[in-house]
């Protein structure tokens, strides 16, 4: 049985993690243009919205630590293979974003990531994968007008 502060030392880490990245940002990324979205707002927007979750989790574990439930298994060998494939599926779309442009890459990434949490639904695959990228694409294409990579088919 894990005790509660064990479940906190994977999210620590991470924090402590996301805090150096947070930290090294203005060393690592240059601005090349001036005013509130630069080229170094993604990476402080992502790292901070990193460290909020790390704390909502780290509340969430301290407020469930006199439950005294059973533990479950914390890591299976079924869990620790998606999560192998997802980061290999993240690191494969980076790879090919440049050479197939950002909204047919990403289509693909979030339909592996659906079926890997194990949505079977053809439709709601393909229709949330479209959401999810044009909404993202509108949001830094059109309201943030930031550059994405186009490949083959120019959007």
């Amino acid at each position: 049985m894990l005790g509660y502060k064990k479940k906190m030392i994977p999210t620590a880490v991470i924090m402590a993690i996301d805090a150096a990245v947070f930290f090294s940002i203005p060393s690592q990324v240059k601005i090349y243009e001036e005013g509130l979205v630069n080229t170094r707002f993604l990476p402080y927007l992502v790292t901070i919205l990193i460290f909020i979750c790390g704390i909502a989790d780290l509340i969430k574990t301290f407020r469930e630590r006199d439950k005294g439930e059973e533990e479950k298994n914390y890591f299976n060998k079924k869990g620790t293979l998606r999560v192998l494939a997802a980061v290999a599926a993240l690191v494969v779309w980076l790879l090919l974003m440049p050479e197939i442009g950002f909204v047919i890459s990403t289509v693909l990434l979030s339909a592996f990531i659906m079926l890997l949490a194990g949505n079977r639904s053809a439709v709601q695959i393909l229709v949330l994968s479209l959401i999810l990228t044009l909404s993202v694409y509108a949001l830094f294409k059109l309201a943030l007008n930031l550059r994405l990579p186009q490949g083959l088919f120019f959007f």
